[in-house]
């Protein structure tokens, strides 16, 4: 009860439009509670008529018809369940929850079930439906099966065939059991960020389906593919200089990488790229310490060679190499408002 409460609170402080249960543990939304603040708020709009003028509006039916999730839960913009249990430990009835109430959220644009225990997307499959344009899935046990099934929607049916697929601007997916990169988050339209740190993707290689080959992801700005197992980048520098010069920030510190390709110079529009913690040798660490511009420099400098940039003819020792940053070295939660603004 006290859980429902607080998160009850922070839904009456926010207008009704946040619902923010992270942290509090909840095995389920606080529905009965919202029934009854949602009623609360209508009897209080509602006129006092004839003799009823001296009674508290919803003392009277006729005032305030009966409270039901619809009316407690359609103004609802931001979803925020950070730690709570309804991943695989929690009851079936629970699980289904979600399922049940998403569909009522008609207003939805974010949603956080981060560290939540999820090993699958079943339980949300009706966000299908909704225009989210922040879904946020850090920390939970997800393989990329269960992101491209969500996506995707039916069988064979279009990447733009939903409405989350249409709208969907931020995605994260850091800290969980991917091994491989979800193929349809690569066609979202919309897609502006997408973090895949903290994996275990060690290919990016046929990681681009058809549709995302014939017209690649041309909003993308921010991609983190951090401390995953990354021994090659594949079709990656191609489908970027494809997608025209959108991407601002791309990170591949803590991989497996031996070699860079040249080409990922030409992605002018690069405000930051990081390269750190790899075991590659050809870009030396003087040239990452003086930071991205001096890094690109130097790939476009070597991109009329064949191939990907092999060992330098001297390497400085591994004391000088580029340490990685904060950011990737621990996980942490995605600031979606700040990458898109």
């Amino acid at each position: 009860l006290s859980s429902s409460s607080a998160a009850s609170d922070v839904y009456k402080r926010q207008g009704g439009r946040v619902l923010d249960c992270g942290g509090l543990g909840l095995t389920a939304l606080p529905v009965d509670a919202l029934r009854l603040l949602a009623a609360a708020k209508h009897a209080a709009r509602a006129p006092a008529r004839g003799a009823d003028a001296g009674r508290a509006p919803w003392a009277d039916s006729r005032d305030a018809p009966p409270p039901d999730e619809s009316s407690a839960l359609s103004a609802v913009v931001e979803l925020r369940c950070a730690r709570s249990s309804f991943g695989a430990r929690a009851p079936a009835a629970v699980r289904a929850q979600l399922d049940e109430l998403l569909p009522l959220m008609r207003s939805l644009r974010t949603v956080e079930l981060a560290g939540s225990g999820l090993d699958g997307l079943d339980d949300v499959r009706a966000l299908r439906a909704l225009p989210v344009e922040f879904l946020l899935l850090a920390r939970n046990a997800l393989r990329a099966g269960d992101v491209d099934a969500l996506l995707h929607g039916a069988a064979g049916a279009p990447l733009d065939g939903t409405p989350l697929s249409r709208s969907l601007r931020v995605l994260d997916l850091s800290s969980n059991r991917l091994s491989e990169m979800p193929k349809a988050a690569l066609a979202l339209p919309q897609l502006h960020t997408l973090s895949l740190a903290h994996n275990t993707i060690r290919t990016l290689l046929g990681c681009w389906p058809p549709a995302a080959r014939h017209a690649p992801p041309r909003a993308l700005a921010h991609l983190d593919l951090s401390s995953n197992a990354l021994c090659d980048l594949a079709e990656l520098p191609a489908a970027l200089l494809a997608a025209g010069p959108t991407i601002l920030t791309l990170s591949l510190e803590g991989n497996e990488l031996t070699h860079l390709p040249p080409a990922l110079g030409r992605l002018a529009s690069l405000t930051s790229l990081l390269v750190g913690a790899n075991p590659q040798k050809a870009v030396r660490s003087a040239v990452l310490q003086r930071g991205t511009t001096a890094l690109l420099a130097f790939l476009r400098d070597r991109d009329g060679a064949d191939g990907a940039l092999g060992p330098a003819a001297s390497d400085p020792p591994p004391s000088l190499a580029q340490p990685p940053s904060r950011a990737s070295a621990e996980p942490g939660a995605l600031d979606e408002r700040a990458l898109v603004e």
